[in-house]
């Protein structure tokens, strides 16, 4: 019988269990919890404005 149900039918591959990280010994170690910014900062600015930022900040 085919599920008509998008989430039960998908379950079984993504509900899985995953070993657990103990992140605060991983940060100690030195692993990087998050991204740092490009060289000049513009990380969340559009595109059309990202140059002339950059070009500003040199």
């Amino acid at each position: 019988m085919k599920r008509k149900n998008p989430v039960a039918q998908h379950g079984r591959k993504f509900n899985r269990a995953a070993v657990f990280r103990d992140r605060k010994q991983e940060a100690k170690r030195g692993l990087r919890k998050h991204k740092k910014a490009p060289l000049g900062g513009a990380f969340f600015l559009p595109a059309a404005w990202r140059s002339a930022y950059l070009s500003a900040a040199r």
